[in-house]
């Protein structure tokens, strides 16, 4: 009852595009990651026709991809240095002269934290979005007790590490 048949009809827009499916993406996904190959074969016992019993000959290859995911590992890293003396100025001299070896200073002195566990705690907590009592429990799955504490002062002392950054962008943006 309510339509009115003399009224002119909307017209219809046309589509004037047309969208291509990209073919070959995943090919580019995957360039420079790191491949795994694993190959499968038939015994050579088991080339054998089953028909005639000639001998089968590789005809082609059939590739399946996947994504492999390495969780993180921890490990602990030795820093083993050595200190040398002389023997004959041990056995006649008054003095005896002690040379160490060189090493790199610690992150932080008297603690298990290495740059590469501060950053990776860093960007956990910055990055990802994990608090720290989830990474505590995450460290745990890791087999290392390691508390949220421990943890928010390797965060508060790699800050400073950061602040050299921090004030150069600062001086920078600020022109």
């Amino acid at each position: 009852t309510e339509a009115d048949p003399a009224k002119e009809e909307p017209t219809l827009e046309t589509l004037t595009y047309s969208r291509k499916k990209r073919k070959g993406q995943r090919e580019v996904k995957l360039d420079g990651l790191r491949t795994e190959r694993v190959e499968y074969r038939v015994p050579e016992e088991e080339q054998t026709c089953t028909c005639c019993g000639g001998a089968l000959h590789e005809m082609s290859t059939e590739v399946r991809r996947e994504l492999k995911v390495i969780p993180a590992e921890v490990q602990v890293v030795e820093h083993v240095r050595y200190v040398y003396g002389c023997r004959q100025c041990e056995r006649t001299g008054i003095e005896t002269p002690i040379v160490t070896a060189a090493m790199p200073r610690p992150v932080q002195p008297g603690s298990l934290a290495s740059p590469s566990s501060v950053a990776y705690i860093m960007s956990q907590k910055y990055v990802e979005a994990m608090p720290l009592y989830r990474q505590e429990q995450q460290w745990a799955r890791f087999g290392v007790e390691l508390s949220r504490q421990t943890m928010a002062n390797w965060v508060l002392h790699g800050a400073q590490w950061l602040s050299p950054v921090y004030e150069r962008m600062k001086a920078h943006l600020l022109l």
